[in-house]
């Protein structure tokens, strides 16, 4: 079980009547909820439940498939509400600037150290799971400096990352994977967190950045959201089915 995502980076609740970090209210309790969020988080505390203490995906049938399922993919799940967690933080969908945008930026510099404080403790311990929290610390920071952009560069810049990313780190791996700096626990510092560990930064972040692109989206409007699903479904289709046709036609 290295692959999990922590409970503790669950994103910042919209506000249940409105407000800056939710939709307009009109003035009925619960009109500003993102529903969709809590059921993603949700989806995504399962996940890691089912990761943690849950059956071996090896025994099969249903239960197996479902185990399965939940492997990297609730973490994945996680780093994306990460990123909507840091939209809603600074803004949603219009950013905020001034003072009040100083202030939101401050807000995510805390949570990232303290994320960073945490994950470091989590792993001087000698657990057996790869703690992810270090990492999300660093996810934070990372993407920072990009939240005062709109949905579309956003998620041009998700895309250009996931597309890139995995081949930089597959180049740059047997050069940094072998060297040792700032022990990290069980890891190697600063390398393991942007390179070398269980959710290295450099293919990690573009589910972040993802996650404020759709934070980033009017959500209230059905059409965006069939455009989401369907983008959903078209990006599962192009992953699983390309990895498939990679694993069987590249000698």
């Amino acid at each position: 079980m290295t692959h999990h995502p922590d409970s503790a980076l669950l994103p910042a609740d919209t506000p249940s009547s409105g407000g800056e970090r939710g939709e307009p209210s009109t003035g009925a309790p619960g009109v500003g909820r993102l529903i969709g969020l809590d059921l993603a988080r949700g989806l995504a505390v399962f996940g890691m439940y089912a990761v943690h203490v849950g059956p071996a995906p090896a025994q099969g049938g249903v239960i197996g498939f479902l185990m399965e399922l939940a492997q990297g993919r609730s973490s994945a799940l996680f780093a994306v509400l990460a990123g909507f967690a840091v939209a809603l933080i600074t803004g949603r969908r219009t950013p905020k600037t001034g003072l009040a945008g100083r202030q939101a930026v401050a807000k995510v510099i805390i949570r990232a150290v303290i994320l960073l404080a945490l994950g470091t403790a989590l792993t001087k311990t000698g657990t057996p799971v790869v703690p992810i929290l270090a990492f999300y610390g660093l996810f934070f920071l990372l993407v920072l400096p990009l939240h005062r952009l709109s949905a579309k560069p956003l998620a041009l810049i998700a895309a250009g990352w996931a597309l890139v990313g995995p081949q930089l780190l597959y180049a740059l791996k047997p050069v940094v994977g072998g060297r040792v700096f700032l022990s990290y626990g069980q890891a190697d510092g600063p390398l393991s967190l942007f390179f070398t560990g269980g959710y290295p930064a450099l293919t990690w972040v573009p589910f972040v950045i993802a996650g404020m692109a759709v934070a980033r989206c009017d959500l209230t409007a059905t059409a965006v959201r069939i455009r989401l699903a369907l983008t959903g479904v078209a990006l599962a289709v192009t992953g699983y089915g390309g990895s498939w046709l990679a694993v069987r036609l590249v000698p």
